[in-house]
């Protein structure tokens, strides 16, 4: 069998797998940051919050929420305001395996700007 193809079946039969085994939920709350004692503790937190998805894959959207995609929603705030001053409409577009967080918390955010 060619690898090509091998890796191609490997992906179809982990993607025909129930979402929330591919895709984990997210950790439960925000991690409060402001809290954190130092490298060592954020290494812990980080280290349960992947316990508890049972070895599931976090991005970091889901590690650093709100404040992954507020950064993300300021930055397509500002550079859409100064190189089209004149559009009144953004359109955002996630691509990826995930349940569209980013695009969510992004669009939230600015909808409260």
């Amino acid at each position: 069998m060619l690898l090509r193809r091998y890796i191609g079946k490997r992906l179809a039969d982990y993607y025909a797998q129930p979402s929330h085994r591919v895709v984990g939920a997210p950790p439960v709350g925000t991690i409060p940051f402001s809290s954190l004692w130092g490298a060592w503790h954020w290494r812990r937190v980080y280290r349960r919050a992947y316990e508890e998805q049972e070895g599931q894959w976090l991005t970091p959207v889901e590690l650093f929420r709100p404040f992954y995609s507020n950064t993300l929603g300021n930055y397509i705030a500002t550079t859409s305001k100064s190189q089209f001053p004149d559009c009144s409409n953004i359109h955002v577009i996630e691509l990826g395996g995930g349940r569209a967080t980013n695009a969510n918390q992004i669009l939230s955010h600015l909808q409260e700007k």
